[in-house]
C-alpha cells in the first residue's frame, strides 16, 4: 500500500514543475528584446507509476501515478528555416556592401556642374576655340593656360578621390577580416562549452543562441555552410574549406601586397604559423558576402575607374602634346609640350632594364606613328595578316585584303581584342597605341608586339622596316626602335608614360610661366616663323573633343564621359535594386524564423496564467493532504 505521505511528494512535484515553467516563462519575457534569443519551453512529463508489473506488487486497482517531473528545458528552434536565413545572408551582405560603396562612387562622379571634370574639359576646348578666333590675343592664350591648369587639377582631384575610396575599402577589408576571425574564434569556444553542457545531459540553450547569432552575422560576411555532424562536432565551411570545426577555428590573414601599393591581400591561415598546411596560405577567392564585395569593389570597380581615368588622361596628354609640338607660339618657339610629360623610361628609345641586372632587356613604347599619310576611305590593295599582342597575353591575328579600306583595318584592329588601339592622327598618319595592361607582365600603355606578314604596316603606312617575324616589333627587344621601326624615314614614337597619369597631369611649367608659348600657328617651312593670324594648330586642338582618339575602344573624349557616367549609374541601379530584393527575401525568411523561435508577449502571458493556475492547484492539493494528515495524526491519534 502506498504511503500516507505520498500526496505531499506528489503535490511538491507539481509545485516544482509549475514553478520551473513560471520561471522559464519569466525568462522568455525578460528576453523579449534580446537579439538572437530563442524562446524556451519546459517539457513536463509524468513520474513512473508507483508499482511495476509483477507478482510481488501490492494488489491495488490500477497503477497510481506519482505526479509530474520536469524532463528538460528546450528552446524552440527550426533548423530548416535557420539554414534558409543563412543561405540568403551572404547575398544580402554582398549587395548591401556594393550598394553602399557604389553610391559613394556615384557621388564622386556627380560633382556640381561648375566644378566637374567634364565642365573643365569643355572650358578647355572652348578656350582653344577662342585662341583660334583670336590667334594674336595674349588674353586668350592666358585663358587656355588657366583652363588647362583647372582641368589638370580636376583630374588630379578625381584620381585622389578614387584612390581614397580604394584606401577606405582596404581599411574595411582589414576590419572585416578581424571581425570574421573574432567571430570564428568565439564560435569555436562556444562549441567547447556547449559540448561540456551536453555531456552532463543538460540543454545549453543560451549558449546555442549565442552561437547561432554569431553564425548568422558571419554568414553576411562570408559565404558559409553549416554542418551538424553529431553532438561533438559543429563545422562551418567556406566553399569546401573548413573555417570552424569543433574547438578549432582557421583564421584568415591580411598580408601586404607590394605589387599593389601594399594594400591588403586576404589569405587563408596565419602567415607566421609554419605548422599549418600549405593550402591554408592560399589567396581567399570565395564569392559572396561582405568580404568578397569589398575585395571586388577595391580591385575591380574602383580600380577600373582609376584605369579608365588614366587612359583618358594619357590620350589627352599625348594628342594635345603631339599637335602642340608641331605648332609655335607668338615668339615662333615650337616643339613645346602643352602638358608635362612624365615618362616611365628615361631612355629616349624606351630601352629599359626590367630585371635590375644592369642590362637593358626591353623596350617600353606607348605610341608608334607611321611616316606615311593615309586616307581612311582609300582601299589598300594589299593582303596580309597582322599579329598583335592581346589583352590576355596571347597573340591574335587580324587579316586584311586588297578590297579593305584603311578605315576597315583600323576598325578591325580596335575591336580585335588586342591591347593596341589604332587611329589616324591629324596629318593622316597611322598611330598605334598601347592600352591598359591586363596580364601583369608589363605596365599600362606598353606596345608589346606588332607584326605584319604583308606590306600594310611596312611600305604602306611606313611603320615597320620589314614584313614577317624578322621585322616584328617586340617589347622584349631592347633595341626594337632602331632595329624594327623606320625611324630614319619619319616614324615617330612616344615612350611609355609614368604610371597613374591622372595623378600627375599638369600644364608644362614653361607655358605656365609664359603664355606666349601657347602654340596657335604652324611654323612656316624653313623659316621657323609664324604667319600673322595663323590659327591652324589652335583649331586642330579645339577639334580633339570630337575626334576618334580611341580611349579604350571608345571614340571621343565626350564619349568617355558619357560612358563613364552611364556605367556608374547602371551599376548603382543594379546594386540598389538587388540589395532591396535580397533585403525583402531575408526579412521574410527571418520573420518566419522569428514566428517560430521568437518570444510572443501575448502567448507568454497566457502561459504565465496557465502555469500560475497549475502552481496554485498543486499548492491547494498539498493543503488538502496536510488537512488529511492533521486529521489522522492529531484527531485519530494514529
Amino acid at each position: 500500500m502506498h504511503s500516507t505521505f505520498m500526496g505531499l511528494e506528489m503535490g511538491k512535484r507539481g509545485v516544482f514543475a509549475h514553478q520551473t515553467a513560471i520561471h522559464t516563462t519569466g525568462n522568455n519575457l525578460a528576453n523579449l528584446n534580446t537579439e538572437g534569443y530563442s524562446r524556451q519551453r519546459v517539457r513536463i512529463g509524468t513520474v513512473d507509476p508507483l508499482y511495476d508489473p509483477g507478482l510481488a506488487r501490492v494488489h491495488t486497482p490500477g497503477q497510481l501515478g506519482q505526479g509530474p517531473s520536469t524532463e528538460r528545458i528546450e528552446r524552440v528552434f527550426d533548423m530548416l528555416h535557420e539554414n534558409q536565413v543563412i543561405s540568403t545572408s551572404d547575398d544580402l551582405g554582398y549587395w548591401q556592401t556594393r550598394d553602399f560603396y557604389i553610391n559613394k562612387l556615384e557621388l564622386i562622379y556627380n560633382e556640381p556642374n561648375d566644378v566637374s571634370v567634364r565642365t573643365y574639359m569643355d572650358r578647355f576646348w572652348n578656350s582653344w576655340q577662342d585662341v583660334a578666333e583670336n590667334p594674336e590675343s595674349l588674353a586668350a592664350r592666358t585663358q587656355v593656360v588657366h583652363n588647362g591648369k583647372a582641368l589638370s587639377e580636376s583630374i588630379n582631384h578625381r584620381h585622389t578621390a578614387l584612390q581614397e575610396q580604394r584606401v577606405l575599402l582596404n581599411d574595411d577589408i582589414k576590419v572585416t577580416v578581424a571581425e570574421i576571425n573574432q567571430k570564428t574564434e568565439t564560435i569555436a569556444k562556444l562549441n567547447v562549452q556547449i559540448a561540456r553542457v551536453q555531456a552532463m545531459g543538460d540543454e545549453p540553450n543560451d549558449l546555442m543562441d549565442k552561437r547561432d547569432l554569431l553564425v548568422r552575422e558571419l554568414a553576411q560576411l562570408v559565404p558559409i555552410s553549416v554542418h551538424h555532424q553529431d553532438n561533438d562536432e559543429f563545422r562551418i565551411n567556406i566553399e569546401g574549406r573548413v573555417l570552424v570545426q569543433g574547438e578549432l577555428s582557421h583564421p584568415l590573414s591580411v598580408v601586404a601586397n607590394p605589387s599593389d601599393g601594399n594594400l591588403a591581400q586576404v589569405r587563408w591561415g596565419v602567415a607566421d604559423a609554419p605548422h599549418q598546411r600549405d593550402s591554408y596560405h592560399d589567396l581567399y577567392i570565395a564569392q559572396g558576402g561582405k568580404l568578397s564585395a569589398l575585395i571586388e569593389l577595391r580591385d575591380h570597380d574602383v580600380m577600373d575607374e582609376i584605369r579608365k581615368l588614366d587612359a583618358m588622361t594619357v590620350h589627352l596628354v599625348d594628342v594635345v602634346n603631339d599637335l602642340h609640338r608641331q605648332g609655335a607660339g607668338i615668339s615662333g618657339l615650337g616643339g613645346v609640350d602643352f602638358f608635362r610629360q612624365n615618362v616611365y623610361v628615361e631612355n629616349s628609345t624606351g630601352s629599359i632594364d626590367t630585371t635590375g641586372d644592369g642590362n637593358l632587356d626591353s623596350t617600353y613604347l606607348f605610341r608608334i606613328t607611321g611616316a606615311n599619310s593615309l586616307n581612311e576611305q582609300q582601299q589598300v590593295g594589299l593582303s596580309g595578316e597582322l599579329t598583335l599582342s592581346a589583352s590576355n597575353g596571347a597573340l591574335i591575328t587580324v587579316s586584311y585584303s586588297a578590297n579593305d579600306t584603311v578605315g576597315d583595318i583600323i576598325s578591325r584592329i580596335n575591336y580585335s581584342g588586342a591591347d593596341i588601339v589604332a587611329r589616324l592622327d591629324a596629318q593622316g598618319n597611322l598611330a598605334l597605341k598601347g592600352s591598359l595592361s591586363s596580364n601583369g607582365d608589363t605596365p599600362d600603355f606598353v606596345i608589346r608586339h606588332i607584326e605584319d606578314s604583308g606590306q600594310f604596316l611596312v611600305g604602306y603606312a611606313g611603320l615597320l622596316n620589314a614584313s614577317g617575324a624578322e621585322g616584328a616589333f617586340d617589347y622584349q627587344n631592347p633595341d626594337a626602335v632602331n632595329a624594327q621601326l623606320r625611324v630614319t624615314q619619319g616614324v615617330s614614337f612616344q615612350t611609355t608614360p609614368l604610371q597613374r597619369p591622372a595623378a600627375w597631369i599638369a600644364v608644362n611649367e614653361a607655358i605656365v610661366s609664359d603664355a606666349n608659348h601657347v602654340a596657335a600657328a604652324r611654323p612656316l617651312l624653313g623659316s621657323g616663323e609664324v604667319a600673322i593670324g595663323d590659327n591652324t594648330m589652335a583649331l586642330a586642338i579645339s577639334q580633339i573633343r570630337h575626334e576618334k582618339v580611341m580611349i579604350d575602344r571608345l571614340t571621343s573624349m565626350d564619349d568617355f564621359f558619357a560612358d563613364s557616367a552611364a556605367l556608374i549609374g547602371i551599376k548603382g541601379s543594379e546594386a540598389q535594386e538587388t540589395h532591396q530584393a535580397f533585403s525583402t527575401i531575408y526579412k521574410n525568411l527571418d520573420d518566419i524564423r522569428q514566428s517560430i523561435s521568437g518570444v510572443n508577449e501575448a502567448e507568454e502571458f497566457m502561459n504565465l496564467v496557465k502555469f500560475q493556475h497549475g502552481f496554485a492547484a498543486s499548492a491547494r492539493f498539498i493543503s488538502v493532504v496536510d488537512q488529511m494528515l492533521d486529521t489522522i495524526v492529531n484527531r485519530l491519534k494514529v
